[in-house]
């Protein structure tokens, strides 16, 4: 009987990504947590839950990460500025008419730890008027 090698990890799709962050609208998320060495972790309305997803790795986190740095913008302020400094880059992730994520970002063991907020777009003013009167 011969063993047959391990299959490597796929990092994380932005599929994947997107279908977390749809679960967590859908049912009360308003953070969301990816570390290396744990389940992404989703708080809100009620106790804090692991996704039903296997920890993450590294790769994982870093892939993630990317997914926020490809849509990272500069303000056009600051991209027509003539100055040779640094420029802040917001990061942000929308999924149109469903929410706007941004994540802060720290270094840590094994990777990069991804902290997100979930802002919800705002009710269309005549429906706030209907719930209010």
């Amino acid at each position: 009987m011969t063993a047959t090698a391990p299959v490597p990890l796929e990092p994380v799709d932005e599929r994947t990504f997107v279908r977390m962050i749809r679960y967590a609208l859908a049912t009360g998320g308003e953070r969301m947590h990816f570390r290396p060495g744990f389940r992404p972790l989703q708080q809100g309305i009620g106790p804090d839950r692991e996704l039903r997803h296997r920890q993450l790795t590294g790769e994982d986190t870093l892939q993630l990460a990317g997914y926020f740095l490809d849509r990272a913008k500069v303000p056009a302020r600051l991209s027509e500025s003539e100055c040779d400094a640094a420029q802040a880059l917001y990061l942000f992730y929308e999924l149109e008419g469903e929410a706007l994520i941004e994540a802060q970002m720290q270094p840590t063991h094994g990777g990069i730890s991804l902290h997100i907020d979930l802002i919800r777009p705002m009710p269309h003013p005549a429906e706030i008027e209907l719930v209010e009167s």
